[in-house]
């Protein structure tokens, strides 16, 4: 059954300035996925999830955006991914927490902020398996917090030390190739300044999941984007 609210954007300013219409709040995946895999026969979760497919993760979310008659959802923060990442990299470490929120609209969408933030990293990684690909990170003007816009497609429409204003259009939303070879999505996420500082340090330690048995610490370091980058 799907769990979801589901309200009308109107020409309320959000991330996704263009998508006007129905969105689904609180879009959790995993519980999407258990659901979905029911419906389509699996009697147990297999051991490698079909839904770590770019078209297959899709087509889940279509299906669920079309139950609930709407165009774009979001949601994620905190999630544990455990079915729908089996099999992956994160098998291995247990590391299926989800630490930002996922915004789930079709490939080429504008993707804008909603703080007065000036940009401190600009960069990409993509063709990686499970990575970022195009990302933003951007500190919140007056506070302690950088954010991270990631999975976007190649024109990023800001560079290094610009200051931007909310409602500034910064990018679109990337095709599979450009996020790590998953569904079309632009994950947000929220980042402390001294984690920041940590990450500038070892860079390729930072990842948008964590294990449960650190969650008060990831809870810390990695506050509820939300507050930050609202949907309405």
């Amino acid at each position: 059954m799907l769990s979801a609210r589901c309200k009308h954007a109107g020409g309320i300013k959000m991330i996704f300035p263009e998508m006007k219409g129905k969105r689904v709040e609180s879009a959790l995946l995993d519980q999407w996925a258990r659901s979905w895999l029911k419906q389509k026969g699996y009697r147990r979760f297999p051991n490698r999830s079909p839904l770590l497919r770019p078209d297959k993760c899709q087509e889940m979310i279509d299906y669920f955006h079309a139950l609930c008659g709407a165009d774009w959802s979001y949601g994620g923060y905190l999630e544990d991914r455990s079915v729908i990442w089996r099999g992956n990299y994160l098998a291995q470490s247990k590391n299926y927490t989800h630490l930002g929120v996922d915004f789930n609209a079709p490939i080429g969408t504008a993707v804008a902020i909603d703080t007065r933030a000036q940009v401190v990293l600009v960069d990409d990684d993509t063709p990686l398996i499970g990575g970022w690909g195009n990302r933003v990170m951007l500190r919140v003007q007056g506070q302690e917090i950088v954010l991270i816009y990631a999975h976007l497609s190649a024109k990023v429409l800001c560079k290094l030390g610009d200051t931007l204003t909310p409602g500034t259009v910064i990018g679109y939303v990337g095709d599979p190739s450009q996020n790590g070879f998953w569904y079309p999505h632009t994950h947000v996420q929220a980042m402390r300044m001294d984690r920041y500082r940590e990450f500038k340090k070892k860079p390729n330690e930072l990842d948008g999941y964590g294990a449960e048995k650190d969650l008060r610490r990831l809870v810390r370091d990695f506050p509820n984007p939300m507050s930050w980058a609202r949907a309405q």
